[in-house]
């Protein structure tokens, strides 16, 4: 059987390829395989999924999704080999990168946006409720929102403060799903943290908040999940986030609408939950005097 030609091949998944690193297949399912390979977990999705600097987007899966778990499998620098055969080429394939390279210039302006925009375009569930902190009708509390609504109280209290690591753990996961609520909002957090131009004293905070929350992921939320949290927090971050990312630095309240909505259609709620992340990384550095 002829492989399967990549429509496209993550940054992350490209540079990685020149070291030829050996895997197995970790998971899979309708849309999309994940691969544990040197320590890190990559992906093959089809076209539709969101594009991330570990994954490789092809345009059928039929070939890879009737791999079972636990199979063999390795990275090179022409493509994806699973037992020693060529399943995935990526020799042509363009390379993905996430566009930001900065948050937004103006937290407060960037975070009133942001919550009117959440407002309209979110998706109900999830950590929506949240938003009537920020000003605006959030939906009713569900049993886990509402423990995640006493929790961000705290961090946004504590302002990057000691207590705010032990409320940033907390939230690891946090709600249902493979990706809990409370790990999409730290991702969201973290990213929005990591990508902006933070002063010596919150760039401190910000380290030894991630590092408390990598440290404690493993034993508190799934694989899947842990890799997500260590990959957000170092900018690694979905083309759907990067787009809200990306919006609210260059201040366009069209382009912030369109990215929300995008994101919004992640998951069940995970696309919103994320974006409250963000939200509440804008008014963690507004409150620490930015």
């Amino acid at each position: 059987m002829n492989p399967l030609q990549a429509s496209c091949i993550g940054i992350k998944a490209w540079e990685d390829s020149a070291n030829k690193p050996r895997g197995f297949i970790h998971s899979s399912f309708e849309r999309a395989v994940n691969m544990s390979i040197g320590g890190d977990l990559y992906s093959v999705a089809t076209a539709g999924v969101p594009r991330t600097p570990f994954t490789v987007t092809v345009d059928g899966l039929e070939t890879i999704t009737s791999l079972g778990e636990g199979q063999d499998v390795q990275l090179k620098a022409d493509g994806l080999y699973v037992k020693h055969r060529l399943v995935v080429d990526t020799a042509s394939a363009p390379i993905w990168r996430p566009r930001s390279t900065e948050g937004a210039a103006e937290p407060r302006l960037a975070a009133d946006r942001l919550t009117e925009s959440l407002h309209v375009h979110g998706r109900g569930g999830g950590l929506k409720p949240l938003l009537d902190m920020f000003g605006v009708q959030g939906d009713e509390d569900t049993p886990y929102s509402s423990r995640a609504r006493a929790i961000v109280q705290g961090l946004l209290g504590d302002g990057l403060g000691e207590d705010s690591l032990m409320h940033a753990a907390k939230l690891i996961g946090l709600g249902p799903g493979l990706t809990p609520s409370g790990d999409d909002l730290l991702s969201g957090l973290m990213s929005t943290l990591h990508l902006s131009r933070l002063p010596g004293g919150l760039l401190k905070a910000k380290t030894r908040l991630t590092q408390r929350v990598l440290s404690e992921a493993g034993s508190k939320t799934n694989a899947i999940s842990g890799f997500m949290l260590k990959h957000y927090s170092e900018g690694l971050i979905d083309e759907n986030t990067d787009d809200l990312i990306t919006a609210l630095s260059q201040g366009s309240p069209t382009r912030l609408d369109e990215a929300v909505e995008r994101l919004s259609r992640t998951g069940h709620s995970s696309g919103t939950d994320l974006a409250v992340g963000v939200l509440v990384a804008l008014r963690l550095m507004e409150k620490s005097k930015w």
